[in-house]
């Protein structure tokens, strides 16, 4: 057998351990899930849950990160680049949110981000990194302020879409369009070089 024969294996592991990771955390929650519970239902002994992880709380980090790189794959849609600002806000934060509608288990696992330690954590976000390349482009373009602080721009932005996530998942009655014109105004407003009156 070689390495690259092992490496899938690996790989599928770990994707069959994450996959009943995630059914298992947004169905029960953190503190009733068992490790055991996700070793049977992925097929692998607990043993091979503990290489990769340290433990449960570790192994909820990786789901998490795990849904993270799916928004950060999203946000990173090439046609996205193409688009100048403010335009673009709107078609991020709607990439964004189609993402979290494919994220089923998403509102579940979110509420127990404060049981994770992963390296998903703000600092190394994908999403973060993400939007402070887009804030980044448009400040190189000269289609953001010059004087827009980068780093706390693009925690500020976080943060107000995952605010805006979490409201729409605990009243899905609210308009996702209306949502998200909403925050790609205030993004604008904020962010944007004022136009010239004229």
């Amino acid at each position: 057998m070689t390495t690259n024969d092992v490496k899938p294996a690996q790989a599928t592991k770990t994707d069959a351990i994450l996959d009943a990771a995630t059914r298992h955390f947004s169905m029960h929650g953190f503190e009733v899930t068992k490790l055991s519970d996700i070793a049977k239902d992925a097929g692998v002994g607990v043993g091979t849950i503990y290489l990769r992880y340290e433990g449960k709380a570790e192994l909820l980090g990786g789901v998490l990160d795990r849904a993270e790189q799916s928004f950060a794959d999203a946000m990173n849609d090439p046609a996205i680049r193409d688009i100048p600002f403010p335009e673009r806000f709107t078609a991020i934060i709607s990439a964004i949110f189609k993402a979290a509608d494919r994220e089923r288990d998403l509102a579940r696992l979110m509420a127990l981000s404060a049981y994770a330690s992963h390296a998903g954590a703000h600092e190394t976000s994908h999403v973060l990194h993400a939007i402070k390349t887009h804030l980044q482009d448009g400040m190189d373009r000269n289609e953001l302020r010059a004087d827009v602080d980068l780093p706390l721009a693009a925690r500020m932005a976080h943060g107000m879409v995952e605010g805006a996530m979490r409201a729409m998942m605990a009243e899905p009655a609210r308009d996702p369009a209306a949502v998200i014109a909403q925050i790609a105004q205030a993004s604008e407003l904020w962010l944007c070089t004022p136009k010239p009156k004229g």
